[in-house]
């Protein structure tokens, strides 16, 4: 497998995303080959759907500040808004799309000042419409669009990456009712390709000033679809190997 970082200028919500990969494709003397992934920063995703949003304006007392987000009411009330659930705590953990997340996805990291940003509102359809276009007028036939985010694991330090959304290709295998070397049969085992996928982009995209919002993903080892599953990776509560750590609200 080869992992392809495609460097551009700095994205604004007024661009066509795709117009930006095919001139840094171009830039980088690189074609899109059949059987690629094109995985695609969450963020820049969602800036130029409109996702942008403007957290300045009342200021609170750092008696009602939560955890260490800044002092802005706006901010507060919009990672509330996003979050599907906030768990209790001196931190906004949340569930958001079924992902347990820290504050709904919401991030104050490389947007303007004064700005917050979220996840796309739907990322599989979003993933779904950039595939498309990438199709659109070439020869290309067989392509996957994998829009992800960087996640934070617990007790593990720095980030890694996890799919939102993707397109064109299969996200898990289930190995349930396989067999293992010895002969086991696999009762639990399922392979969590977009997640996998999602960690390897963010090993080259970086977390500051690199500039890497694509990155092409060459002779991954997955099945294309003509459809996707959008539950093949979602994981009920009450079935996760974790779930003696959750609240009783969520189980």
């Amino acid at each position: 497998m080869e992992i392809i970082p495609i460097k551009t200028r700095k994205i604004t919500p007024e661009d066509d995303l795709i117009e930006v990969l095919m001139r840094g494709l171009s830039a980088a003397k690189i074609a899109l080959q059949d059987g690629d992934i094109v995985a695609i920063v969450s963020k820049i995703v969602a800036l130029t759907e409109g996702g942008l949003v403007d957290i300045r304006g009342k200021k609170i007392s750092k008696k009602s500040r939560y955890g260490t987000y800044k002092d802005s009411a706006v901010l507060i009330d919009y990672i509330k808004s996003e979050a599907d659930l906030i768990l209790e705590g001196d931190m906004f953990l949340t569930i958001k799309n079924n992902i347990f997340t820290p504050s709904g996805g919401v991030d104050t990291s490389n947007v303007p000042e004064g700005y917050a940003i979220g996840w796309p509102k739907n990322p599989y359809a979003s993933a779904e419409i950039l595939r498309k276009k990438i199709l659109s007028g070439r020869k290309i036939k067989k392509i996957g669009v994998l829009i992800f985010d960087s996640y934070i694991i617990p007790l593990r330090n720095g980030v890694t990456g996890i799919s939102l959304g993707y397109s064109g290709f299969q996200g898990a295998e289930d190995y349930r009712g396989k067999k293992d070397l010895f002969g086991n049969t696999l009762r639990v085992t399922q392979k969590n390709i977009s997640d996998g996928l999602s960690a390897a982009a963010t090993v080259v995209t970086g977390e500051g000033r690199e500039s890497i919002p694509f990155v092409i993903i060459r002779k991954a080892p997955v099945k294309f679809v003509k459809r996707v599953s959008r539950t093949e990776m979602i994981c009920e509560p009450k079935d996760c190997l974790y779930r003696v750590l959750y609240p009783k609200e969520i189980l």
